[in-house]
This record gives C-alpha cells, sequence and structure tokens, in this order.
C-alpha cells in the first residue's frame, strides 16, 4: 500500500515594489505613543527639578567619584559611600541665618502648600 504524496503550498508572491500604508493604523498608532508620552511626562512632572539637579550633581562630582575610587583600590562601592557622605554632610550643614539645616526646608516652603491645607491634616 502506498502512502499519497505530501503536497506543499506555497503562499501567493508578494508583490514588489513599495507597500500601500494603512494610513489609519499608522496615524493611530503616532496618536498613542504621542499620549504615552505626553502621559509618562505628565506623571515625571513633579520630579524634573529633582532629577535634572541630580544630573548636574553627578556630572560636577564625577572626575572626584573616579580618582576616590582609583585612591581605595577600585572598590566603587566604598568610593560611592563615602560620595554619598560627603555630598549629604554638605547639604546638611546648619544655616547660619535660620539655624536649621540649609537641605531640609520647612513644609510650608513647598509650592503649593499654604496653611489651610496644612491645617485640614492636623
Amino acid at each position: 500500500m502506498e502512502l499519497p504524496e505530501a503536497t506543499v503550498q506555497l503562499p501567493p508572491p508578494m508583490a514588489t515594489g513599495p507597500k500601500p500604508y494603512d494610513v489609519a493604523r499608522v496615524t493611530l498608532g503616532v496618536a498613542c505613543l504621542v499620549a504615552l508620552l505626553a502621559g509618562t511626562l505628565w506623571i515625571l512632572r513633579p520630579f524634573l527639578g529633582a532629577m535634572i539637579w541630580a544630573a548636574t550633581i553627578v556630572v560636577a562630582t564625577w572626575p572626584i567619584m573616579m580618582r576616590l575610587e582609583a585612591r581605595v583600590g577600585g572598590r566603587r562601592a566604598i568610593s560611592a559611600a563615602t560620595m554619598s557622605a560627603v555630598c549629604n554632610a554638605s547639604t546638611s550643614r546648619a544655616d547660619a541665618s535660620s539655624g536649621r539645616p540649609s537641605g531640609v526646608a520647612p513644609i510650608s516652603s513647598l509650592p503649593g502648600v499654604t496653611t489651610d491645607s496644612l491645617r485640614s491634616l492636623a
């Protein structure tokens, strides 16, 4: 008894030349990407100032970090901990005019915080 030969069906030949674009699909894709980007920026908006300051401090202190790392034998954890301690200590020295640490601001000086909103928390 003989088995029938298997037939293989090939897909139709591909059209040569440029593919026509589906305008609705492309427009919807671009609109979704723009909406995702806008939503991301809206969520990150309160943190952008701090992120910019953090990046500025990192760039400004990177050469010092590399020299410190070379000095402690290439141990990055020790140099990072030392740099963190130095940066933290430098921002929390007492301010001569107010007597409170300069790196710490009272909550009432934050934008959008009023005495009424603070009383409502109590």
